[in-house]
């Protein structure tokens, strides 16, 4: 996803579609295709069954505010870039494809942090199941300094059991 984020920045006032912009956006298009499904089972996994929907409904309105986040950062972005462009003395074409260079790098360094987080801070599912044994808790500490714990359903103890 990012490699097809990259080469959108490679656009120009001339680029065309099957040039330029087709081979990103199939790139970005396989990317998404992939993350999305990870992301959800990642999201919902260890959620006992009666939990889904909540975790579901968590996970969908963390991807909603994150977008509107997104969107306004990255329209800020290109909005300020291709003012300033415009009042260089660019052509409006090539102000606006500037705006959209600075906002679509801005996309490909979001989609660099996301995975850099995913691979350093959120731990394997196998190491939740710390919790009833405190020597593998450890040892998930000290794979992933920074890891943010998910609980785990099989933790817990079933509805009216002690």
């Amino acid at each position: 996803m990012t490699l097809g984020l990259l080469l959108f920045t490679r656009m120009s006032a001339t680029s065309t579609f099957p040039g330029m912009l087709l081979p990103a956006m199939l790139i970005v298009a396989i990317g998404l295709g992939c993350v999305f499904p990870a992301m959800v089972i990642a999201g919902t996994a260890g959620v006992s069954n009666n939990e889904q929907g909540l975790a579901s409904g968590l996970l969908n309105t963390a991807q909603q505010v994150g977008a509107a986040i997104g969107l306004a950062i990255t329209t800020t972005l290109a909005t300020s870039r291709t003012t300033v462009l415009l009042h260089s003395g660019a052509s409006g074409a090539a102000a606006l494809v500037g705006g959209f260079q600075i906002a679509l790098f801005a996309c490909a360094c979001f989609a660099v942090a996301a995975a850099l987080i995913a691979v350093l801070v959120i731990r394997e599912h196998e190491c939740t199941q710390g919790l009833a044994n405190p020597s593998l808790a450890e040892h998930c500490h000290s794979v992933r300094p920074f890891a943010i714990h998910i609980p785990h359903a099989a933790v817990r103890p079933p509805e009216g059991k002690d």
